[in-house]
């Protein structure tokens, strides 16, 4: 499973769209797992650890939660929402 996290990263981290985003989420959640709750908060994990892991940039790691976040806005909760807020509270705009 955490191979097909990494190739799901890279292949989001390359698309470039949201929609295009999204339609690779619902291709692995609906492969892998039995609800879009379960994928997101798996997935949010592998992100975390990934980060911790120095393995995933900071912002690769909040841009993957963002896409992540559109797509499952109605499945984040728990342990993918709290990853979430934790990207999320880390961005910020450096002055110019």
């Amino acid at each position: 499973m955490q191979e097909d996290f990494r190739n799901l990263a890279t292949d989001v981290l390359a698309s470039g769209s949201g929609a295009l985003s999204d339609l690779l989420f619902q291709r692995e959640s609906a492969a892998h797992f039995p609800s879009p709750t379960k994928f997101c908060d798996a997935f949010a994990t592998f992100v975390a650890l990934e980060f911790a892991r120095g393995e995933l940039s900071f912002a690769d790691g909040a841009l993957l939660m963002n896409r992540l976040l559109g797509f499952g806005a109605q499945s984040i909760s728990g342990v993918a929402l709290e990853i979430f807020q934790a990207f999320d509270s880390g961005e910020y705009q450096r002055p110019e």
